[in-house]
């Protein structure tokens, strides 16, 4: 069943695009901005079909196949941008202002819909989101404070991949700017 997503395609054309986090599906963008999670159907056999990666956005090229026909084990990176927490009001207890990620292929061509979710490096959700049309993902937290302590051990950025053998997970480390 089709679901529309909580985020936008800005800057994509209509079309079918790959689903990092689930290689069962894929995204469908529509309007310029509407997203929508599309499952894949299954074979005849009943086995599960993926969406095979650069297939899209074409709709009459995209298409799906068995596990062993599409592309697997596919690489991407993430590179964090500055990540500045601010003290609340002199209290010791800080706020983290903005965390940037960007997700690429090895080739440096964006990842698109990445879920990544950033995380003290003592494992507390900092928060999460999709990267857009150019990779990219900046977030700010849910406005819990944390110590100077937590925060300076770092945080880390990680996108989980599909589970599936398809998109591999990758993780990167980061410090925080204290302002």
């Amino acid at each position: 069943m089709s679901m529309r997503l909580p985020f936008a395609a800005d800057g994509l054309p209509d079309g079918n695009y790959d689903n990092p986090n689930d290689g069962t599906s894929y995204l469908a963008c529509v309007a310029g901005t509407e997203v929508y999670h599309m499952p894949c159907a299954s074979g005849p056999d009943g086995k599960p079909l993926y969406y095979l990666t650069g297939s899209g956005p074409d709709p009459v090229q995209s298409r799906a196949d068995y596990f062993e026909v599409v592309p697997q084990d596919i690489t991407v990176s993430i590179t964090l941008g500055k990540a500045t927490i601010v003290d609340t009001y002199n209290r010791g207890a800080y706020l983290v202002a903005e965390l940037h990620a960007r997700v690429t292929h090895t080739d440096g061509a964006p990842v698109f819909a990445a879920l990544v979710t950033f995380t003290t490096r003592h494992g507390a959700h900092l928060a999460s989101g999709h990267t857009d049309a150019e990779g990219n993902l900046t977030r700010t937290t849910d406005g819990l404070p944390f110590t100077r302590k937590t925060l300076a051990a770092g945080y880390r950025a990680t996108f989980a991949g599909s589970g599936d053998g398809i998109w591999n997970p990758v993780s990167a480390d980061g410090t925080f700017t204290f302002s």
